[in-house]
């Protein structure tokens, strides 16, 4: 990624990240939303949704989320038109596995691991 490059939402699924380290790759307005919120998320949505008023200001949100059949679908519309992009960090053949859970377990990836069949 680009220095330059700044994103409009970061959705962290697996709460694997924080408001904090990943406000500098937010876009000016930009929102990061996990579906495991911690207090500090609580906090930051507060702060930043007071500072909200007076200017422009980068959200944190936390989201209680269920399976849906119907969500899954909708996403897989946005990710064929386009609009919705992963980011991806590895990819590894099938039996390179092992090495994509280790990298998994170290913790240091910022994007998707892909195992190709």
């Amino acid at each position: 990624m680009a220095g330059s490059d700044r994103f409009d939402v970061i959705f962290d699924a697996v709460g694997k990240s924080s408001f904090v380290s990943c406000r500098q790759l937010l876009a000016p307005g930009g929102t990061y939303v996990t579906t495991l919120p911690t207090p500090s998320v609580f906090f930051w949505s507060g702060v930043q949704s007071i500072a909200g008023i007076f200017r422009n200001t980068k959200r944190a949100k936390g989201i209680l989320v269920r399976p849906s059949g119907k969500d899954l679908a909708y996403l897989c519309q946005l990710a064929d038109e386009g609009k919705l992009r992963p980011t991806i960090s590895l990819t590894c053949s099938l039996d390179r596995a092992a090495e994509a859970r280790e990298a998994s377990e170290a913790g240091h990836t910022r994007a998707k691991i892909v195992i190709e069949v």
